[in-house]
């Protein structure tokens, strides 16, 4: 590639396209503040536990046992002090178990062969290069390809009916097709049901339980029952997850409704976002310094600020305290950005 060609690239994922089209100013928070992007302290610990998981499953459909994957896991549950990390492990170990007995055999019996597992891919739209990762693609013994992708979600109300209509979820079916030479026949996401945080706990059934007066447990809440953390079952997490049962144990992993690539709508998508990657490259040095151009080049959207009430945006601090916004580094809210995708970090050593 000659220096002009490297020159005229435009790097971006999928995670980058869907924060722009929610807000410019979250985007420029995202991927351009304090040169390579800022995220907020406290959710850099959930980006940690959605990679954790993916890695914990990719290891799995490779071959490495469930008990090495959980032996790894006690080893930090015996170092944590915390009943908050506590249960965060104690939910990763659920998982995996109730992986393992229901939604592994399910999977392996329709589609027997892993053809990718975690790979980086690109989509070469020159001069626009997307990067995306399929968690899983596998395939039936008459060759049916399906891209089977993993998201962890608090909620799963309206979750499976979303996806079809999600074009940027489409970037990753037509990457894979373009690298394996093959049709795939749709893809699917499948949601990792992370639960809420209430009352101070993590409420998820794998990590508090029921108990009543005569010390028998249960999974469901009824009048009089007294809540109290897994590591109290007599069992352990491993009976737990049995206890509760196949119905539980499936309900972690919905299934979102077929994805079929959509080329016309996908095509279009990929166009816009040429443009806007032109006009971020031609205008960012002057963003950087010109506080009035960075508010046109990345335009604030406030009605996203607390779209919805028990998440706000992860960046409201960043816009609407002053001096967080003045340094938000310093405000200790915010820690610089780990680029993650390779062709990202690839440019950024051009």
């Amino acid at each position: 590639m000659t220096d002009e060609k490297q020159q005229e690239k435009l790097v971006t994922d999928r995670t980058s396209i869907e924060t722009d089209w929610l807000c410019g100013m979250r985007y420029w928070w995202y991927k351009h503040a304090e040169g390579n992007g800022i995220v907020p302290a406290a959710e850099a610990t959930e980006l940690l536990e959605g990679r954790d998981i993916h890695a914990d499953l990719a290891d799995y459909a490779a071959g490495v046992p469930l008990e090495k994957l959980l032996a790894d896991i006690e080893e930090k549950v015996k170092q944590a002090a915390e009943v908050p990390d506590l249960e965060l492990l104690y939910r990763r170990m659920g998982w995996l178990i109730a992986w393992d007995a229901w939604v592994e055999p399910r999977l392996r019996a329709e589609f027997p062969r892993n053809l990718m597992l975690e790979k980086e891919l690109v989509l070469d739209r020159d001069p626009l290069w997307i990067a995306t990762t399929p968690d899983r693609v596998v395939a039936s013994n008459s060759g049916l390809i399906v891209v089977d992708d993993y998201k962890t979600a608090r909620s799963l109300y309206g979750w499976a009916e979303k996806w079809p209509y999600a074009i940027q979820c489409h970037i990753q079916l037509k990457a894979v097709e373009e690298e394996l030479g093959k049709k795939v026949a749709y893809g699917r996401m499948r949601a990792i049901y992370k639960g809420d945080h209430r009352d101070g706990r993590l409420t998820h059934p794998y990590v508090w339980v029921w108990k009543d007066r005569g010390g028998a447990y249960t999974p469901e809440y009824k009048t009089g029952l007294t809540r109290v953390p897994v590591w109290e079952y007599p069992g352990g997490i491993r009976e737990w997850v049995k206890f509760c049962g196949e119905e539980i144990g499936l309900a972690q992993f919905p299934l979102s409704q077929p994805i079929f690539c959509n080329d016309r709508l996908l095509e279009d998508m990929i166009q816009a976002r040429v443009n806007r990657e032109k006009a971020i490259k031609l205008g960012i040095e002057r963003a950087r310094t010109d506080p009035a151009f960075r508010k046109l080049l990345f335009e604030q959207r406030f009605g996203q600020c607390r779209s919805s009430k028990r998440y706000p945006c992860p960046y409201l601090s960043a816009c609407h305290n002053a001096t967080v916004n003045q340094n938000p580094l310093g405000s200790g809210e915010y820690v610089k950005r780990t680029p993650h995708h390779e062709l990202e970090l690839i440019e950024l050593e051009d």
